[in-house]
């Protein structure tokens, strides 16, 4: 069974579909993390052994009292990010994720966005 590490959170979303979905997936061992827990278990080492990592996050940001507040991800976590695409590695990111980590302008380069 292939393993494939889930980011989600920092935005609003329907939980229930996106859980349908994930356990529509089939032959793989699904752990999901939402942020803020996900950018610190990524940091960690969480990814280093997913086959796949689906980020469906837009890290970096806290939306609170009518007002958005953004920020870079730990060092750490943008090592392993790094080290996981210089590598070759699995991973899809969908949606709000191209929109995450507006203080860390080489996601977005990663990305192709």
């Amino acid at each position: 069974m292939r393993d494939l590490l889930v980011l989600s959170g920092g935005h609003p979303y329907e939980r229930e579909p996106f859980a349908q979905l994930l356990a529509s997936l089939g032959d793989w061992n699904v752990t999901h993390l939402m942020h803020p827990e996900a950018e610190q278990a990524v940091a960690g080492g969480q990814a280093q052994d997913a086959d796949a990592v689906l980020f469906y996050d837009m890290g970096g940001y806290t939306f609170a009292d009518n007002w958005v507040t953004s920020r870079p991800p730990s060092e750490a976590y943008r090592r392993a990010i790094v080290d996981r695409f210089k590598a070759g590695r699995g991973a899809v990111a969908m949606h709000h994720a191209l929109a995450g980590w507006a203080d860390w302008p080489e996601w977005h380069e990663m990305l192709g966005g």
